[in-house]
C-alpha cells in the first residue's frame, strides 16, 4: 500500500497467468521518431534494475541525410512508447551494453569500428569515442564486454576481422593492447563471444565458419589456443551458464546457436564431446540465452519470429514453451537481471516484453536436482 514503486498492472498480469503459460505478453516498445524501420542490433538488461533495458539500432533505408545512422535507447518497462534516454551515433550501432560497474555509462560498438561511450548525465552525443588508427578497429564491432572487478575492470572488444582490443574506460583514445586473432595464418571472422563469470583472461568465440574457439588475452599464449568445428554455418550467439547462488557447478556449460537451424550444448572441459544438439527448429537461430536464476532453462530465438523456452530439468527433447511474433524476425533478446522478464528486439525496431511465470524464475529443489542428474549423464 505504501510502496510507490509497486506495479499493480504487472501484479494482475502475474496473477492471470494460465498454468501452462510460461511467458505472459506485457507490452511493446517503439518510438516512430527514432526506431521506425531500424533493425534492433542488440538488447541488454541493466544489472541495477529489472525494469531497465537498452536497445541499439542500425541504419534504416528510409532515413534522411540529417539523421544519424545509429541510436541507443534506454527503455523503462513502466513507460509506454517513450524511451527514458536517447543517445545518438553517427555510424550505425552494432552492439551496446551497460557498464556493469557504473550505472551512468553505456558502451557501444559501431559499424565503422569506433567504440563510443555515453553518459546518461550528459547529452545525447558520446562523451568519448575512439580514434581511427593502426591500433584500433577498422571493421564492424559486434562483440564487447566489461571484465574485471569494481576496482579494476577493462573493456574488451572484438571486430569481424579478428582484432581484439583491450581498453581503459577512462581513456578511449588508444587501446591498452591489441591482439589479432588467427587460426594458423588465416584471420578469423568473429561473430560472437562469451566470458565465464569472473573470468578475465580466457574467452570463447564463434566464427562465420561455424567454429567455436578458445582464446587468451594475456601471457605468452595470447591468441587462439583451441578451435572446434561444431556448426555448419555462422555462429550467431554463445552464452555461458551463469553463476546461480554464486556456485560454479555448471559454469563450464556453454550454449551456441547458428544459422544451420541448431543449438548445441557443450562443456568447455571436453568441447569435442557435444552434450546435446537441439535441431528441431524451423529457421535460422539468432540468439540463445540461459535463464539467470533457473539452472535448466534457456531461451532461443529464430528469424521466423519464434522464441522457444527449453527446460533441461524436465524434458530435453520437447520445448517447455513457445511464443511467436507475427511477420517479423527476432534479432536479439535478454532476460532481466531477476529473470522475471524477457524482452526481444526485432528487425523492425520493436521491443516486445513478456513476464515469466513463477515456475520459470523460482526453480524448485527437484528442478535443480533433475538438471544436475541430466547433465551428469
Amino acid at each position: 500500500m505504501f510502496n510507490d514503486t509497486f506495479d499493480f498492472v504487472l501484479s494482475n498480469s502475474m496473477n492471470n497467468l494460465e498454468p501452462n503459460e510460461k511467458l505472459k505478453f506485457l507490452n511493446k516498445y517503439t518510438c516512430k521518431k527514432y526506431t521506425h524501420g531500424r533493425p534492433i542490433t542488440d538488447v541488454k538488461p541493466s544489472t541495477f534494475s529489472s525494469n531497465i533495458f537498452l536497445a541499439s539500432y542500425g541504419v534504416s533505408d528510409s532515413i534522411s541525410y540529417t539523421e544519424p545512422d545509429g541510436y541507443v535507447l534506454v527503455w523503462n518497462t513502466t513507460m509506454n512508447n517513450q524511451p527514458e534516454f536517447i543517445f545518438i551515433s553517427q555510424p550505425a550501432v552494432c552492439t551496446a551494453l551497460f557498464d556493469k560497474y557504473n550505472p551512468h555509462l553505456i558502451i557501444g560498438g559501431t559499424y565503422t569500428g569506433n567504440i563510443v561511450l555515453w553518459d546518461i548525465r550528459a547529452k545525447q552525443k558520446p562523451v568519448q569515442k575512439t580514434l581511427f588508427s593502426g591500433q584500433s578497429h577498422k571493421y564492424p564491432v559486434y562483440c564487447a564486454d566489461v571484465i574485471g572487478t569494481q576496482n579494476a575492470h577493462n573493456l574488451v572488444t572484438l571486430d569481424i576481422d579478428g582484432r581484439l582490443c583491450n581498453w581503459s574506460l577512462n581513456m578511449l583514445t588508444n587501446p591498452s593492447y591489441v591482439i589479432d586473432l588467427k587460426k594458423g595464418n588465416k584471420e578469423i571472422s568473429c561473430t560472437s563471444f562469451s566470458f565465464q563469470e569472473g573470468e578475465i583472461d580466457t574467452f570463447y568465440g564463434g566464427t562465420d565458419e561455424g567454429i567455436l574457439f578458445q582464446a587468451q588475452i594475456h601471457g605468452n599464449k595470447a591468441g587462439i589456443t583451441h578451435d572446434h568445428s561444431i556448426h555448419n554455418g555462422p555462429i550467431t550467439s554463445t552464452h555461458f551458464h551463469p553463476l546461480i547462488d554464486k556456485t560454479a557447478d555448471h559454469n563450464d556449460l556453454i550454449l551456441t546457436c547458428s544459422v544451420d537451424w541448431s543449438c548445441k550444448l557443450l562443456s568447455i572441459k571436453k568441447p569435442n564431446n557435444i552434450l546435446y544438439t537441439f535441431d528441431s527448429f524451423e529457421d535460422y537461430l539468432t540468439d540463445v540465452k540461459w535463464h539467470p536464476t533457473h539452472p535448466g532453462i534457456f531461451a532461443a530465438s529464430s528469424s521466423n519470429g519464434k522464441i522457444r523456452l527449453c527446460n533441461l530439468s524436465t524434458d530435453i527433447d520437447l520445448s517447455f514453451f513457445e511464443t511467436t511474433l507475427i511477420n517479423t524476425a527476432i534479432n536479439k533478446m535478454a532476460w532481466s537481471c531477476d529473470g522475471k522478464k524477457l524482452i526481444a528486439g526485432d528487425a523492425d525496431g520493436t521491443l516486445t516484453l513478456w513476464h515469466a511465470s513463477s515456475d520459470v524464475y523460482q526453480p524448485r529443489a527437484d528442478d535443480i536436482a533433475k538438471f544436475d542428474s541430466k547433465i551428469g549423464k
